[in-house]
């Protein structure tokens, strides 16, 4: 027997070991609390027929729809009354989902993320989408704003719910804008919910490993910057921006809606990822967040999290004592 052939059998028990190793820490990650389902997928993808007109429209939803109907299953227990807005509404697969399936008024916003002037111009748009035999499905006006940059063009204290499904993953400048314009147009006791790609999830954990830039979606877009993944979040800075901006959750979870990127996966990357990345159930793909409006914005530009660079915090400080009051 040589050498070689002397090391396999210790290579495999290796590997058994490394298996044995890996098999409690990875129960974490992939136990999950269990939703009922709130529909089949098959009337799902019937509803959504109306937008999937073109191959790259088809691919987007039947991509997300698995999303689509856990974010409804967070928010099944809400009463049919209540009055929702939806920011971030096209290509409008949660739109029809939510108005055709849980609630009657739905309020919706966007912006023409491709347009030179997306951040000097509000506007509003009638949007109407029907199916084949001509039957409504969502009629109403779009208010399209810039989340970060405009105030909202919304009333305060009006609506009981905020649905925003992967979209503040996009905003690169002043994430507590939006969430201070949440506060500002929902009720007291309205609740905000939100969905972003994780950060910390295992596949960005597996790309850094792998030496591969761990950010999901940073790939360079010639249309404009917004229509990449300018941060994703960690589900501690989503509670951080949640509280600052005077809401109390209600839960902060992650949970898996599409598989693991584990193209670079190895036993030893697994074990590294267990051994020091916990608690794995904070490292799933997607986080599922909702909070209740409990009072007014606490803190503007929180530091914690590494949220906003402390000098400019200080210097926005003092731009803001420097202000004139409103009417001198």
């Amino acid at each position: 027997m040589n050498y070689l052939q002397a090391r396999r059998p210790v290579r495999r028990q290796l590997r058994q070991l490394a298996r044995l190793a890996v098999a409690p820490l990875l129960r974490d990650y992939v136990g999950a609390k269990v939703r009922i389902r709130f529909t089949e997928k098959d009337k799902a993808y019937d509803l959504l027929a109306p937008l999937m007109t073109g191959p790259e429209d088809e691919k987007y939803h039947r991509y997300h729809m698995e999303r689509y109907l856990s974010s409804l299953e967070y928010l099944a227990d809400l009463p049919r009354h209540t009055r929702v807005l939806e920011i971030g509404a096209p290509p409008y697969g949660m739109t029809l989902m939510l108005r055709n399936w849980l609630f009657d008024d739905v309020v919706v916003s966007g912006y023409d993320e491709k347009s030179p002037d997306q951040y000097q111009r509000t506007s509003e748009e009638r949007v109407t989408i029907r199916r084949a035999d001509g039957t409504v499905l969502f009629d109403g006006i779009e208010h399209r704003f810039n989340l970060e940059i405009h105030q909202w063009p919304l009333p305060d204290d009006t609506f009981d719910l905020i649905v925003c499904c992967e979209t503040f993953e996009h905003l690169g400048l002043d994430p507590m804008h939006a969430y201070a314009e949440a506060n500002r147009v929902l009720k007291m006791g309205g609740r905000l919910f939100i969905t972003v790609p994780n950060g910390l999830s295992l596949t960005n954990g597996v790309r850094y490993l792998s030496g591969r830039q761990p950010n999901s979606f940073t790939f360079y877009r010639p249309e404009g910057v917004s229509l990449r993944h300018q941060r994703e979040p960690t589900p501690g800075e989503i509670e951080c921006l949640m509280r600052a901006a005077g809401f109390a959750p209600e839960f902060v979870e992650t949970l898996n809606v599409i598989p693991p990127d584990t193209e670079n996966l190895s036993l030893v990357r697994l074990f590294a990822l267990g051994m020091f990345a916990r608690p794995l159930n904070r490292r799933r793909e997607l986080i599922a967040a909702r909070g209740i409006k409990c009072g007014p914005v606490i803190e503007r530009y929180p530091t914690n999290e590494d949220l906003y660079y402390p000098w400019d915090v200080q210097r926005l400080r003092r731009q803001a004592d420097r202000a004139p009051e409103p009417g001198i």
